[in-house]
Order: structure tokens, then C-alpha cells, then sequence
């Protein structure tokens, strides 16, 4: 089967974006809380807040998970919360709160930071 330029040319640029999707730097993890029943598994946490961020998003050049908030928020006995902050190469930072109780974690943001 052969496929014209064209074809090519978009098969090279779909792996390329493809590929891409998954690169970038490698998550910097606090280690969890001594003591903490539960917590906040870092690269899950990572992947949850990466789904909250804008397709167009700039090139992030750092990411941080930090158990706590970056905020306040209103957290109930017996939950666990977590921040992931995205430095971007335009030097812009966001950052997607997390909250886990009794296993179901969920995502709120970006907000700046």
C-alpha cells in the first residue's frame, strides 16, 4: 500500500502529537504525611489534575504534588487533600486541589498560584 506525501506528513505529525501527550517533565512528589491512614497516591493525583487542564494550556516546564491545600477549603474529618501546581514556560503557574474521602478522589480547578 503506498500512501502520498500528504498521508505521510499527517501520520508523522499525528505520532508527533501523540507522543507528545505524555512528555514533559516528570512530577516532583512530597512525600506523604507521617502517620496518614490514607493518602493521595502522587501519580494518580498527577493524572486526575492533568485531565483539568485547558487543551491549549502552555508548555508546562515543572510540575509539584503537595499534600495540603493552596487555599482554603472547606475539608471535613477523615478526607485528604493534595495540590499539584503546573509552572509553565511562560513562568504562569495553576494549580488543581484534589480531595480523596473514603477512596473517591476528585479534582477542582486550575486556579492561578
Amino acid at each position: 500500500m503506498r500512501r502520498s506525501g500528504g498521508q505521510l506528513i499527517g501520520l508523522a505529525l499525528t505520532i508527533a502529537l501523540l507522543a507528545g501527550c505524555g512528555s514533559g517533565p516528570s512530577a516532583e512528589c512530597q512525600a506523604p504525611p507521617s502517620g496518614a491512614a490514607e493518602t493521595i497516591a502522587c501519580d494518580v493525583g498527577v493524572s486526575l489534575a492533568r485531565d483539568e487542564l485547558a487543551p491549549d494550556h502552555p508548555d508546562v516546564s515543572r510540575i509539584q504534588f503537595l499534600y495540603g491545600t493552596f487555599r482554603p477549603v472547606s475539608v471535613r474529618p477523615g478526607w485528604q487533600t493534595a495540590y499539584v501546581v503546573f509552572t509553565y514556560a511562560d513562568a504562569s503557574r495553576q494549580a488543581i486541589q484534589l480531595r480523596q474521602f473514603n477512596g473517591q478522589l476528585s479534582a477542582e480547578g486550575p486556579r492561578p498560584y
